[in-house]
């Protein structure tokens, strides 16, 4: 999949990667889960522990092989949810999500990554998305919050951001450079067509005729950088 980086890491994500690609082949999304997330959550460990015979871009490798195993968890839980011949409202909410969280986190390793496992992916989660929309729609309206940002500080070194020497987005030494927002003013939320967060989709289902208002999320949490598992149930099988 990848050359870079520490060995032993991406031999163990380029094997979890191919297992979990069988997996899937073989229809067996919750075998696939299980073998992503242990990816997922090894880099994740591994940046934890903070090595010392790690280099900074041998870390941040570290970092985009986990957003990638992620990635494959992401699509698994789609994959699940595609099996089914109908799903619940609530279950149609999660696939829209769930293939949300796939495509960003396979955007944030493109042109950093490469290898038939990405491009397997990206294909797979293309096809998936495209087969979503074919059945719900790409979604036409969206609540998108309008924020005043008055302070905002670099999640690297703490200053100023607008003053820092890093770059928001940029990955230094396995951490991705971001603004953190202390100090901020919500001044309205707005119903548009092109959302900042496509998560935050207003459905049909969710409009209450009796208050005539609808019930969508306003913002996520989402971050790519997250290799934390979303679902929390590996141990039993649904």
């Amino acid at each position: 999949m990848m050359g870079f980086g520490p060995p032993d890491v991406v031999s163990f994500v380029n094997d979890t990667m191919n297992v979990c690609r069988r997996c899937l082949e073989a229809g067996d999304p919750w075998k696939a889960r299980l073998a992503a997330s242990s990816a997922a959550m090894h880099c994740h460990s591994i940046l934890q522990e903070q090595r010392a015979d790690l280099t900074g871009d041998e870390k941040s490798a570290v970092l985009l092989l986990g957003i990638l195993s992620a990635a494959y968890r992401d699509f698994a839980d789609c994959f699940e949810l595609l099996k089914k011949r109908a799903l619940k409202h609530k279950e149609v909410e999660q696939l829209w999500t769930r293939l949300i969280d796939c495509q960003e986190r396979t955007e944030a390793v493109q042109g950093l990554l490469g290898g038939p496992g990405l491009d397997w992916l990206v294909a797979q989660a293309s096809g998936a998305y495209d087969h979503f929309v074919r059945q719900f729609g790409p979604g036409e309206h969206f609540f998108s919050p309008i924020i005043i940002v008055k302070r905002e500080s670099c999640s690297i070194c703490g200053k100023d951001l607008r003053g820092c020497p890093h770059r928001a987005g940029v990955i230094y030494d396995g951490k991705r450079c971001r603004g953190v927002v202390e100090d901020m003013e919500m001044r309205s939320c707005d119903l548009v067509r092109v959302p900042r967060d496509r998560r935050c989709r207003v459905w049909p289902w969710n409009f209450d005729e009796k208050s005539k208002q609808f019930s969508a999320a306003v913002f996520t949490m989402f971050d790519t950088d997250d290799l934390n598992d979303p679902r929390e149930r590996l141990k039993d099988k649904p």
